[in-house]
């Protein structure tokens, strides 16, 4: 309400952010817009809880080194040359915007729209799958990316969760970007895996089905496969020859961001967030 102490607070963040935006696109050659949206008055601390991805997930994961290496384009073996470009937009189940609310589910969000869009591709159907079940049920004893829910969680804990316990269309558990208490009894079907080492989860590498002597899932999800971090040439084969593909990235100063291509990452970027690429060029 106009006049109130939180009504100022709010103005004054806002005027700040103006600024700030003004700034980033005072510098030359810029090739990216800063702006004015519906994030403009929130606090440093609310961001955060928003991109809802926070610490590490193992070793190795979390911060972009500056020595990875990986950035290279050349090939590591024998493969069909890559197109320029590739994208996924036409999709239905990329058409729409994910809206997580003040929920730090950008995790279980990008889980989901991988799966659609891959479920999409490959087995032509248009099933959804429901991010609030994610959200709900996915457990994060290893307190990895967050302490689990809308505190945070990883892409890596989702997939794992819906290939040992499937995952409901978002029609029977609609999103409600909060913390609810699970309706799925985790004691069935889930193997004995469910103490699975973090280790093992976040390992490189393809993780089927058939691990822990698991079955697929109630879907059809029969594994998926974490991508080595920091280099290009695996992810983009992914994006190309199989699908939209969730990512986890340093998005600590993209509340501002209108449109162009964004070059404002820190060198030593801390991961912060999941998103879902869906084309390259």
């Amino acid at each position: 309400r106009e006049g109130s102490d939180e009504y100022d607070h709010r103005q004054a963040i806002y005027e700040q952010r103006v600024k700030e935006a003004d700034q980033l696109n005072s510098r030359p050659h810029r090739l990216w817009t800063a702006g004015i949206n519906h994030l403009t008055d929130w606090t440093d601390e609310e961001l955060r809880r928003l991109r809802g991805w926070k610490g590490v997930a193992g070793p190795r994961v979390g911060a972009v080194s500056r020595h990875s290496g990986g950035m290279s384009l050349r090939q590591t073996a024998r493969a069909s040359p890559l197109p320029e470009e590739i994208s996924w937009a036409h999709l239905n189940a990329t058409s729409s915007i994910r809206n997580q609310g003040s929920c730090g589910s950008c995790w279980a969000i990008a889980s989901v729209l991988s799966l659609e869009a891959n479920n999409e591709i490959h087995q032509k159907n248009g099933r959804t799958f429901s991010a609030q079940e994610l959200v709900n049920c996915v457990p994060n004893n290893h307190h990895c990316g967050g302490s689990g829910g809308c505190d945070g969680a990883t892409v890596e804990l989702a997939l794992d969760y819906a290939l040992r316990h499937g995952l409901s269309d978002t029609t029977d558990t609609p999103y409600a970007g909060v913390d609810l208490k699970c309706s799925k009894d985790l004691s069935l079907l889930a193997g004995d895996g469910e103490g699975e080492d973090l280790e093992q989860i976040v390992a490189a590498g393809v993780h089927s089905a058939s691990e822990n002597s698991r079955g697929p899932s109630a879907f059809g999800l029969v594994g998926w496969e974490r991508l080595p971090e920091n280099k290009y040439e695996p992810l983009m084969r992914a994006v190309v020859e199989r699908g939209p593909v969730a990512v986890s990235v340093s998005a600590t100063a993209w509340s501002s961001y209108i449109l162009g291509v964004f070059n404002h990452c820190d060198v030593d970027a801390v991961i912060d967030h999941a998103v879902t690429l869906i084309g390259y060029g």
